[in-house]
């Protein structure tokens, strides 16, 4: 197989690229729309195989995003209470002292 070859297998159908642009606008316009969203049973076009996955890389990335946000925001937490929890030690040490 020469390189034309190659590069045409790896192209993505017309259709696929619609479907995945399309679910880019959604996502980006009216990301609440996709809470009610399904697919039509036996679908399988090209178009929808885009769609579909376009969306899934937008609810892993949420995912993704969720996780760090909960871990940045307990770590912020147990940091900020760790302080005030030293600081109020300190402060019954010089009161006792």
């Amino acid at each position: 197989m020469n390189e034309k070859d190659d590069q045409e297998q790896l192209e993505l159908p017309k259709e696929y690229k619609k479907g995945y642009n399309h679910a880019d606008l959604v996502i980006n316009q009216f990301p609440k729309l996709l809470e009610n969203m399904k697919t039509p049973d036996g679908e399988h076009s090209d178009y929808t195989r885009g769609f579909e996955d376009r969306v899934e890389v937008y609810k892993r990335d949420m995912g993704l995003n969720r996780d760090f946000e909960e871990k940045e925001i307990k770590e912020k937490y147990l940091k900020e209470h760790s302080e005030k929890d030293n600081e109020s030690i300190d402060k019954d040490a010089r009161d006792r002292g």
